[in-house]
């Protein structure tokens, strides 16, 4: 068992996931106001006993891809943007505009420790304490579904072979599996997915794949890794496996993800909900 000194602490990794920001004033599904959700999940993370590493936004930044909306989402993210940020095209957003307003947090900045792929899709590699980051594009322009196609798949490969000697975390939007709620998955990882799950199971090395999309916190494993799919910050998905159930919102607790991780060890993920939860001393003397 590691014996750890209290000055040592692991490398920690936020996800949030599915912010859906609208223009100012507007409301995600006229009734949803996203921007006040984050603004209480940025306040919660800024108050966290021990702060971040880095923040890694798994997609639908935007509800609409529109530049307002990202303009918006950037004077939001002010408290936190003295961490590395890096950031996953979802299904609501939109490729080009996401890179013009992320350029950096996109892996097209300047920065000589991110390899960007050099195709149109965003996705690049980047070491986070020892965790290899690699963040994969599984958006389709103007549809809702995902896809890793096979110019995806080969970047894929060539980067798990090149960090195969370490720990490597995958993150994309759709998750690479069913999560059963109907309306979903019928939106989901659609294409690529045999392909992607046969790949991965040949690297023991992948510690965990990360992704949003279902506003539902869930797992499930792949072979020999554990896929996390995150809540989001704001409204949830309805949970309902029935086949007829065709899909709505709810506003359970909104949360998002703290994944810690010590050099040879094991991934561990925390959910952490929104809000002011202080803590409080299990005695009077402790």
């Amino acid at each position: 068992m590691r014996v750890l000194k209290p000055t040592v602490r692991p490398f920690i990794l936020a996800q949030l996931s599915d912010l859906h920001i609208c223009a100012p004033g507007v409301l995600a599904y006229g009734s949803i106001d996203t921007a006040a959700y984050l603004r209480t999940a940025i306040a919660t993370l800024a108050s966290l006993p021990c702060q971040p590493d880095a923040l890694l936004l798994t997609g639908d930044l935007s509800d609409g891809g529109q530049p307002a909306q990202y303009a918006y989402l950037r004077q939001m993210l002010a408290p936190v943007a003295h961490l590395p940020m890096y950031c996953i095209p979802g299904n609501h957003d939109r490729r080009s505009e996401l890179r013009r307003a992320f350029a950096a947090e996109t892996g097209a900045g300047s920065d000589p420790a991110v390899r960007r792929d050099p195709s149109p899709y965003i996705q690049y590699t980047v070491n986070l304490g020892g965790l290899r980051l690699i963040a994969l594009d599984s958006t389709v322009s103007g549809s809702d579904h995902g896809c890793l196609c096979p110019s995806r798949l080969a970047w894929l490969s060539h980067t798990l072979a090149r960090y195969r000697h370490e720990p490597v975390l995958i993150a994309l939007h759709h998750p690479p599996l069913a999560s059963h709620i109907r309306h979903m998955d019928e939106i989901g990882l659609i294409e690529g997915r045999e392909a992607f799950c046969a790949l991965v199971a040949q690297y023991p090395n992948i510690q965990r794949i990360i992704s949003g999309h279902i506003h539902r916190a869930a797992h499930a494993d792949l072979g020999h890794i554990t896929v996390s799919i995150a809540p989001s910050p704001a409204h949830q998905i309805a949970w309902n496996p029935a086949p007829s159930h065709r899909g709505a919102w709810t506003a359970e607790p909104p949360s998002f993800y703290l994944h810690s991780f010590y050099p040879g060890e094991s991934v561990v993920s925390h959910l952490v909900a929104c809000g002011d939860y202080p803590p409080h001393a299990f005695s009077a003397a402790a």
